[in-house]
């Protein structure tokens, strides 16, 4: 009989132990799942990442859960049966049929357990996990093992014991959520005999000619005298080498392989990402019984850690290339590993491509990563550094504790180790950090394992002896280092030797990032600095708008960092005027971070220097991603949504990138020195990572900041950029600007960016600005930033008459844009791509500032860019005149102008509206019994030409922006989004909605150019319910988007029909009319809503909306 594998994926319930009613058991979706899966698709608990319902689910982590599903198996002779369950978390008692048949206590494992014996031939058979406690399991062990101090930097110790993904007890960037449950598939197999495993050892000649090796198939249970298995690999059908192999005593089949002229395996942007097929067939006589392949990859990695004049290297070298393997750092993708796809991974991965990173490292607070991860890794060209599953802790060494992690650790390596792209194992995270802290017995002069195990820190006796002594093993030519950070035993914090964690920024001494260049080391493993999310994210998880602002409780409830608030407001108080408002500050945190990812990539790249000199061999930034939605060091939130650190990254990994560093003033302590601005000195130099010399042209521009004129002459440069190295171009260059006056007057200076642009045969390849800091420092006011939109919606472009320091579109879930965050320099146009989810309606709100001149931007600044306010003579904002400043530049149609006064008194207002509307969907959603309705209906009729070049759905976008986002409509929206909404939230019994609908809370949200999906929401209480755009080729044609308000759940409800005409005229100008129709109503009770004599403060309220709404056309 050939093997036959079906997955146990549906068909499952679950309950809490101990319920023992049948009633209890809730049906389980499919297999993979874990505890709070289950509990949130049935309504059983609220989702834990939205507000502070973490705190509601806590109960969960005490609780033993149960899961069972019944399955049938056809009766067979001679076959034998298994039940593989591939990772359960973690304490599980497994029962077939009321006998135990496994007790697990590792969530890294799989087992796989023979039932030949237990089945009930074509019979249900019945299957049942009881998971227990881990945090309760843990809590005993550490009481059970005294012998050992449990030291423990992040959460409780009750994780060290346990051999469960360590962040589920709490991080510094992810909730306290105790998962439990079959995390990985449960597999039914039968067979008569099995392959259990397929790789390869081999090596690769100096000259990549030649690769030279082993194949091996090892056999499980079953195989017989005379069985044998023919090995093959395959360059995509070809076979390139066959053999067939008798199988020997140990189980293994092996046949020797030679390849001529090997296709390897590189990293993006290096070569390709060649892979062969390994296949193992299993049979006997000629009958096949089995067959495993697998896609293989054959490179020659070195970690080249040689003496040299900076103490000892420490880089990567892959088919006799040098790397500079700049990247990121991983955590698990998501607070349910259940739940992580394998698209969900493919997307991940892609975007380190994306921006050019060539390193992922997967951190030991998670799991031994996912196949489909590593799987993506190979395609897509990444290389992974893997830590061991240990971290932040001094772990024990007490036998069963061993004896478990041996197995989690053999078969990890042995499930990874033919991935190309795995090129490291590190032993722990920071393990040895834990050891300095708390000043455990570590003596580097002592080789006798068997002392570690005795002394105060046990846990060397694993990562030096034993991981090593596996790794070795069960895959020879695997790299290994003993832990991140890690220097020969030196100190963790030594620059010269090793991998750092570079957390002087942020942590420890609070470095300026500006200092970057200073605080490299060989290998950058970590740094980071923290931002908070784009707007869209936070409002999906912190759903009370009283809530989303800087410093609210929920706000600080989200992030776990300890210290976040001083730390990250010291370094936003540091550089930047410090705003009030969630939009400014979210958006001051992600420039903050970008700027960070700027100074330290450029700087830590520049290090990779020339062959025999390579200073700092890779960094990899803390964190690429995010488990839950969180402000955190991720540079992509949650939802795959990147922050502008994302595109500095990309950036300054570039192939070919120049790089510009000026000096920079103490201001931090002591005082600050206003004449700074006007002079410095300047490095300029060239990163590549093409392996072939490269002639440039690099051209340096002196602009001011205040007149966007240069300042000085231009530098023009010509230069050859030496192959995959750094070459310097201008070291210690001093420029000097003459101030407007002879006066030291602060007010005389004229500040200067510094701006460098590379070209390759005419084309520019890359550029970069040194600006003088702190940013806080320097006017941005009157940018005159110009945002146009190609007609196709698939390009933006970007001006600006004046230098701009981060220009940031606000992203959404599904987007993708080409840049982002970046700097715009006078006289440049900056064309943006647009793709993906929406990309064609929607509209991207934007900020040209980091900076703002007081603590409130005034309305829609933050999108348009208010000015600076007016200010007395001590220079303190006038509020007044900043409100009026604000206004007047935010918008014009903010302030009543002529138009809004002569329609005033031109519309025409009647109490009918037209029948159609009276019959139209949204009238039944809203008013679904059909009580007594209260109309009225407002119009004014145009030439044509006051819509000239606007399509309907335009001249519709601009006329419901009016309406909304004007300044008749202000005090109810801020009534609403103060908290008014709570009291009236727009809802409808069967209503569905778009899924891509969204929620707008900042007018400055509202589109200019489309109308928004079906189902999105304004300000909480009013819903798009239905949107028609006629043809253009109607000759009189109505288009309209209706606008429900209230429910009809509720004593009030009604709608909004915003509605364009155009109508042909023979011999003159067509017309068009604009229609505000409304109805409101009464749905529980078929009585008037609102008492009548409020009609007359409805009809004026109503004449002024249009009036507002219409004046947002007219002054487009």
């Amino acid at each position: 009989m050939q093997k036959s594998t079906r997955e146990l994926k549906t068909g499952w319930s679950m309950k809490q132990a101990g319920d023992i009613s049948n009633e209890f058991w809730i049906p389980v979706e499919k297999v993979p799942s874990q505890v709070h899966i289950d509990l949130i698709a049935n309504k059983k608990i609220p989702d834990p990442f939205v507000d502070a319902n973490e705190l509601a689910v806590q109960w969960i982590a005490e609780k033993d859960w149960v899961y069972r599903t019944k399955f049938t198996v056809p009766s067979s002779e001679g076959i034998t049966t298994d039940l593989i369950f591939l990772g359960l978390d973690t304490f599980a008692t497994v029962t077939l049929n009321g006998t135990t048949i496994l007790e697990s206590e590792n969530m890294h494992t799989s087992h796989r357990v023979n039932i030949s014996k237990l089945l009930r031939p074509s019979q249900e058979n019945e299957l049942q996990i009881v998971f227990q406690s881990a945090l309760l399991r843990g809590r005993e062990l550490v009481d059970q093992h005294p012998e050992h101090v449990f030291h423990v930097r992040q959460t409780e110790a009750s994780r060290i014991p346990v051999r469960k993904a360590q962040y589920n007890w709490g991080w510094d960037w992810g909730p306290i959520l105790m998962t439990a449950g079959p995390w990985r598939p449960v597999v039914l197999e039968q067979y008569t005999a099995r392959i259990d495993d397929v790789w390869t050892q081999y090596e690769i000649s100096a000259d990549n000619k030649t690769c030279s090796g082993t194949l091996y198939a090892r056999v499980g249970v079953g195989a017989q005298e005379g069985d044998t298995v023919l090995l093959s690999l395959f360059d995509g059908d070809e076979a390139v080498f066959e053999q067939k192999c008798h199988i020997g005593a140990d189980g293994l089949a092996k046949a020797a392989v030679q390849l001529v002229s090997p296709s390897l395996w590189y990293p993006h942007g290096y070569g390709s990402q060649f892979r062969y097929r390994l296949s193992a067939c299993l049979s006997r006589g000629d009958t096949r019984l089995d067959e495993q392949s697998k896609l293989i990859g054959f490179r020659r990695c070195q970690l080249v850690q040689e003496k040299d004049e900076f103490g000892k290297s420490f880089y990567f070298r892959i088919n006799g290339v040098d790397i500079f393997a700049g990247g990121s750092c991983w955590i698990p993708a998501d607070s349910y590993l259940a739940q992580v796809s394998k698209d969900r991974y493919l997307d991940w991965m892609k975007l380190m491509v994306e921006s050019n990173q060539i390193m992922i490292r997967v951190w030991g607070g998670g799991i031994y990563e996912d196949d489909a991860f590593m799987e993506a890794c190979d395609t897509l060209g990444i290389l992974v550094w893997h830590d061991f599953a240990f971290v932040c802790a001094s772990y024990p060494v007490y036998p069963s504790f061993l004896k478990s992690v041996e197995e989690e650790v053999r078969q990890n390596i042995r499930r990874l180790r033919s991935h190309p792209s795995l090129v490291i194992w590190a032993g722990n995270n920071e393990d040895y950090q834990v050891q300095e802290r708390y000043k455990l017995e570590y003596n580097q002069d002592d080789t006798d394992p068997e002392s570690w195990r005795q002394s105060t820190f046990p846990a060397r006796y694993i990562y030096e002896h034993l991981l090593p002594k596996w790794v070795q093993e069960e895959d020879p030519s695997s790299i290994y280092h003993p832990g991140s950070p890690w220097g020969d035993g030196k100190h963790t914090t030594d620059p010269t030797v090793g991998d750092i964690h570079q957390w002087n920024i942020w942590h420890g001494q609070m470095s300026r990032y500006q200092d970057s260049a200073e605080l490299g080391g060989r290998f950058v493993s970590e740094f980071g600095m923290e931002a908070y999310p784009h707007l869209e994210s936070l409002r999906r998880v912190i759903t009370d708008p009283q809530q989303q602002h800087p410093g609210s409780m929920m706000m600080d409830f989200r992030n776990k960092a300890g210290d976040h608030e001083r730390r990250l407001m010291t370094y936003v108080s540091e550089n930047f005027i410090v705003p009030s408002d969630l939009a400014s500050f979210a958006h001051i945190t992600q420039v903050l971070q970008a700027e960070t990812m700027r100074y330290a990539y450029k700087a830590w790249r520049r290090s990779w220097g020339q062959p025999g000199a390579r200073r700092c061999g890779g960094v990899l930034v803390w964190q690429l991603n995010d488990c839950w939605p969180t402000m955190s060091w991720a540079i992509v939130d949650y939802y795959l949504v990147k922050k502008p650190a994302f595109y500095a990254i990309s950036r300054a990994l570039r192939p070919l990138d120049v790089g510009i560093s000026r000096s920079c003033p103490v201001w931090t302590s002591g005082h600050a020195d206003p004449m700074s601005t006007n002079s410095c000195e300047f490095d300029l130099w060239i990163a590549s990572s093409r392996q072939e010399a490269v002639e440039v042209e690099v051209k340096v521009r002196f602009i001011s900041i205040r007149s966007g004129k240069l300042v000085s002459d231009t530098i023009n440069i010509t230069t050859r950029a030496t192959p995959n190295s750094t070459t310097e171009v201008l070291e210690k260059q001093r420029v000097k600007v003459s101030m407007t006056s002879e006066s030291a007057d602060y007010k005389t200076l004229d500040p200067f960016i510094i701006h460098a642009e590379l070209y390759v045969d005419g084309l520019a390849e890359a550029a970069d600005t040194a600006w003088p800091q702190p940013l806080k420092y320097l006017d941005f006011s009157n940018r005159n930033v110009r945002v146009e939109t190609s007609p196709s919606r698939d390009k933006i472009t970007v001006s600006a008459d004046l230098p701009v320091k981060g220009f940031v579109f606000e992203e959404r879930e599904g987007l993708k844009l080409s840049d982002n965050g970046f700097d715009l320099i006078p006289g440049e146009k900056k064309i943006i791509s647009l793709s993906g989810k929406g990309a064609a309606t929607t509209e991207l709100p934007w900020t040209s500032k980091p900076i703002f001149p007081g603590p409130w931007p005034g309305p829609f600044g933050f999108f348009q860019g208010c000015p600076r306010p007016a200010a007395d003579e001590k220079g303190n904002p006038k509020l007044f005149l900043q409100l009026i400043s604000a206004l007047t530049m935010s918008s014009q149609w903010w302030l009543p102008r002529l138009s809004f006064f002569q329609s005033l008194r031109q519309s025409h207002y009647t109490l009918p509206v037209r029948p159609e509307f009276l019959a139209s969907s949204s009238f039944h959603f809203v008013n679904p019994r059909h009580h007594v309705t209260a109309t009225d209906n407002v119009t004014q009729v145009f030439p044509e030409s006051v819509v000239a070049g606007l399509s309907d759905e335009e001249a519709l976008a601009l006329f419901t922006r009016g309406f909304f986002g004007g300044f008749v409509f202000g005090f109810e929206r801020s009534v609403l989004r103060m908290g008014g909404w709570n009291l009236l939230p727009a809802r409808y019994t069967g209503f569905q909605g778009d899924p891509h609908a969204s929620q707008i809370w900042n007018p400055s949200e509202l589109p200019r150019h489309h109308l928004l999906p079906v189902g999105s929401s304004l300000f909480g209480s009013f819903k798009v319910m239905d949107k028609q755009i006629a043809p253009e080729s109607s000759d009189q044609r109505a288009s309209y988007v209706d606008y429900g308000f209230g429910s009809d759940e509720f004593t009030f409800a009604g709608c909004h029909r915003f509605q364009i005409t155009r109508s042909p005229r023979i011999g003159a100008e067509p017309l068009v009319q604009f229609e505000l129709q409304h109805f409101r109503c009464n749905p529980q009770k078929n009585e008037p809503s609102v008492a009548e004599y409020i009609a007359w403060f409805h009809y004026a309220y109503a004449k002024s909306l249009f009036a507002n709404a219409v004046q947002c056309i007219l002054l487009r």
